[in-house]
């Protein structure tokens, strides 16, 4: 795999503007190699910070960039179910500031717990996921283009899950007794 820091100046900001511009046509190694870097470092770098709200929206323009190359990439696909479950699980609360803040924070967790386990695939994936989320998250609190109906795929899809685990457990608990 291409590293990033085998990238020159001028290709590295030629990687970013085309990132800006939301050409993909660039070199799939080279965007992904940026990604494995630096989406994990991007929530470990807030694990022992407070943040609001405003803080992560802060943010903003670095999460759409991930987002954006992240959501065209074939891994993304690979684990859309990992991405509708999340978010699913999201819509537990109602207030979206607070939906933000707090699938922030567990994105911070989940990443540092897989990195601190040593589990590559996890961090990445972790990262990936959750920069998607976060963005959803950013966009329905700012009232911006916001995808109504993956948002509803999303709920039924965690719910789906959920009922679906809520019956093999009982199956297991008639067992105990």
């Amino acid at each position: 795999m291409l590293e990033i820091k085998q990238l020159n100046n001028s290709q590295f900001s030629s990687l970013l503007d085309a990132l800006r511009r939301e050409d993909w046509y660039i070199e799939k190694v080279a965007l992904e190699s940026l990604f494995d870097i630096f989406s994990d470092d991007f929530f470990i770098a807030y694990k022992n910070k407070e943040q609001e709200v405003e803080d992560i929206i802060n943010n903003k323009e670095i999460i759409v960039l991930y987002n954006n190359a992240i959501r065209n990439s074939e891994y993304f696909k690979e684990h859309y179910t990992n991405y509708l479950l999340i978010k699913g699980y999201t819509y537990r609360l109602e207030d979206v500031k607070q939906r933000l803040f707090y699938t922030f924070r567990e994105a911070i967790y989940s990443c540092d717990l897989a990195k601190l386990s040593k589990d590559e695939e996890g961090i990445k994936l972790n990262s990936f996921i959750y920069m998607c989320i976060i963005k959803d998250c950013i966009t329905e609190l700012l009232n911006e283009d916001f995808n109504e109906d993956e948002k509803q795929d999303a709920i039924v899809y965690y719910d789906k899950e959920q009922k679906r685990k809520s019956q093999e457990d009982s199956k297991y608990h008639m067992y105990q007794y």
